[in-house]
C-alpha cells in the first residue's frame, strides 16, 4: 500500500488495541500527527476552520484568475479583429476600392501502402482557381438580394 492516502480511525491507541485502517475518500485532507509533547494545544475545530478558510481563499483566487483570463482573451480577440480591419482598409485603399480577388484551392491526395508509412507511393494534386472583381461581386450580391426580395413579394401575390 505504498503512497496511498490512509485514514486512521482511532488516533490514540492503547497497547493491545487494534488499529482500523480504511482507504481515504478522494476529498480527504492529509494531516500530520506529531507526538503529544510537540502537538499544539489548538482545538481541532479551529484547525479544520482554518483549512476551510484557506480552501475558500484558493477558490476565490481561482475565480479571479479565470475572470482575468477571460478579459485577456477578449482583448486578444479585439486586437485580432482591429488588425484584420486595418488590413482590409489598407487593401481597399491600395486598390482604389476595387480589389481583384483570386481564390486558389489546392487538393492533394497521397497514396500509402499502409497507415504506418511516412513516404507516399503516389501523390495527386488538383488546383482550382477562382477570380473575380470586388465590384462584380458586389453587383451580383445586390442583384441576388433584389431577386430574393422580389420573389417573396411575387409569391405572396400569387398565393392571395
Amino acid at each position: 500500500m505504498e503512497n496511498e492516502n490512509m485514514i486512521i480511525e482511532e488516533a490514540v491507541v492503547a497497547e493491545g488495541e487494534e488499529i482500523i485502517i480504511e482507504e481515504a475518500p478522494a476529498d480527504a485532507i492529509d494531516v500530520v500527527v506529531e507526538e503529544e509533547a510537540d502537538a499544539s494545544t489548538e482545538p481541532v475545530e479551529e484547525i479544520v476552520g482554518e483549512i476551510a478558510d484557506e480552501e475558500a481563499e484558493e477558490e476565490v483566487a481561482t475565480e479571479e484568475s479565470a475572470t482575468e483570463r477571460l478579459s485577456r482573451k477578449c482583448e486578444e480577440v479585439k486586437a485580432a479583429c482591429c488588425s484584420t480591419i486595418d488590413r482590409i482598409v489598407y487593401d481597399l485603399k491600395e486598390t482604389n476600392f476595387n480589389p481583384y480577388i483570386k481564390q486558389t484551392r489546392i487538393t492533394r491526395v497521397e497514396i500509402y501502402r499502409n497507415c504506418n508509412e511516412e513516404q507516399p507511393i503516389d501523390t495527386f494534386e488538383t488546383t482550382d482557381v477562382k477570380s473575380y472583381s470586388a465590384k462584380a461581386l458586389l453587383v451580383a450580391g445586390v442583384a441576388t438580394a433584389l431577386l430574393v426580395a422580389a420573389s417573396g413579394k411575387l409569391v405572396k401575390k400569387f398565393l392571395k
